[in-house]
């Protein structure tokens, strides 16, 4: 007996394994092209500029990297129940027949001037870092700018 057989007639799995592998690899190459083998997620905290960055293969998290800015660690300082909030910023998949999705929301005036945060709350006192902390909480895009650029030219001199 070949191992085909069973009980005189042909094992229908055995008549059948081509079907089922052709049906295994087009799921396969399906699933290829809805889900991503790579996609890479950004996040920003809106008050201290502190970012994630998650880069998942096939879903699975597998590297984070996280940055903390002088504002955070000034703000843990002098406000102990402070927690960053990490809102969406942006998000880039790649798929396995080359087909690239973006997702953008909106970085917040802090976290595209981070660099000059962190000079500011080096270098100044408590008081003009508070008085920044209160105008990015609650004002305009506008107003966060000209404050961080204020502070920031005063700084450099």
């Amino acid at each position: 007996m070949d191992g085909r057989m069973k009980n005189g007639r042909l094992d229908p799995l055995a008549r059948r394994w081509r079907a089922i592998l052709a049906g295994f690899g087009l799921s396969i190459g399906v699933l290829l092209w809805f889900v991503p083998y790579r996609s890479v997620e950004w996040r920003a905290c809106p008050v201290s500029g502190s970012s994630l960055e998650t880069t998942r293969w096939f879903g699975v998290p597998w590297k984070k990297r996280q940055t903390t800015t002088h504002l955070e660690t000034w703000l843990r300082a002098h406000e102990p129940g402070f927690e960053p909030r990490l809102g969406f910023v942006a998000e880039r998949s790649e798929f396995a027949y080359g087909r690239l999705d973006h997702a953008c929301g909106n970085a917040p005036a802090v976290v595209s001037l981070a660099r000059f945060v962190d000079a500011i709350v080096d270098e100044n006192d408590d008081t003009k870092i508070s008085s920044l902390v209160t105008v990015i909480r609650h004002g305009t895009e506008q107003e966060q700018e000209r404050q961080i650029f204020d502070l920031g030219e005063s700084t450099a001199r």
